[in-house]
């Protein structure tokens, strides 16, 4: 449960784009996919490193909140993504959220 409500809580904190902070990405690539890492900073307090890998099968997602006015500084989770039609990904654990990763190194967070 702990760690639903902490991807719940990245995904929102990634949704919201930092609200006047900062993202930025580094990427590797091999002939079968990508690993990607995002910083994203949050207003609400969250300073977070988000990572897709597509290299594996199905692609996955791991991250760490770096900085935390929550008490949750050094939280760690990771899972598995669901690749939807749309090109976006739905976290394991969290059907009613989508992760976009764009082209231009952004992430973006929703869920319903």
């Amino acid at each position: 449960m702990k760690q639903l409500c902490i991807l719940v809580l990245t995904t929102f904190l990634v949704a919201c784009g930092g609200g006047g902070g900062s993202s930025s990405s580094s990427t590797s690539s091999s002939s079968s996919g990508t690993t990607t890492t995002y910083s994203s900073s949050g207003s609400v307090g969250e300073l977070l490193n988000f990572t897709i890998d597509t290299t594996v099968s199905p692609p996955a997602y791991s991250y760490t909140i770096v900085k935390s006015s929550y008490g949750l500084t050094n939280s760690t989770g990771s899972g598995t993504l669901s690749t939807n039609s749309d090109g976006s990904y739905t976290p394991s654990g969290s059907p009613n959220s989508r992760v976009y990763a764009l082209s231009n190194g952004l992430l973006v967070g929703a869920s319903s």
